[in-house]
């Protein structure tokens, strides 16, 4: 009686040392399933530019995206939510100055915005007013590329 009822303390003991570090590791998860989506849809868009010179029109989840499926291979980033909450959205008119992968609030799932900061620590300069990342009117951008940029194909220097 007395052995079941150490080691019934021993497991409550190691669930209140391991379930904290199981809830960071699963946000630390979200963070960088996230990461790994924003690279593969700017990818995606990058490889549309090289291609027809162009970024593509804007995108969103509610918008038709038949024109990217392609360059996504079977990833369709704006029919799902993201691992920190919100939806993908791609802004890239002609009016922008520069285009980009933003993270907006759908009606019933909303981003996190401390993983959202944890996002930009881990993928740009941990400041969500500076950088590569904004927190702008309640939406999260993600400036990967502007206009003007040209994809530029690596060459191989001769000695």
């Amino acid at each position: 009686m007395l052995e079941s009822a150490v080691v019934v303390v021993v497991l409550i003991i190691l669930g209140i040392i391991m379930f904290p570090k199981l809830i960071i590791a699963r946000g630390g998860a979200s963070v960088a399933s996230t990461a790994e989506s924003l690279n593969l849809i700017a990818q995606a868009l990058t490889h549309y530019q090289a291609v027809h010179g162009i970024f593509p029109p804007d995108s969103s989840r509610v918008k038709d995206t038949d024109l990217m499926k392609h360059y996504f291979k079977g990833f369709h980033p704006f029919e799902i939510r993201t691992p920190i909450g919100g939806v993908f959205d791609y802004e890239g008119h002609s009016s922008a100055r520069s285009v980009s992968i933003l993270i907006v609030d759908d009606l019933e799932n909303k981003f996190d915005h401390g993983q959202a900061l944890e996002l930009d620590d881990y993928m740009d300069d941990g400041n969500l007013k500076s950088g590569r990342f904004r927190l702008k009117n309640g939406r999260l951008q993600y400036y990967f590329a502007s206009k003007s940029s040209k994809v530029k194909a690596k060459t191989k220097s001769s000695p």
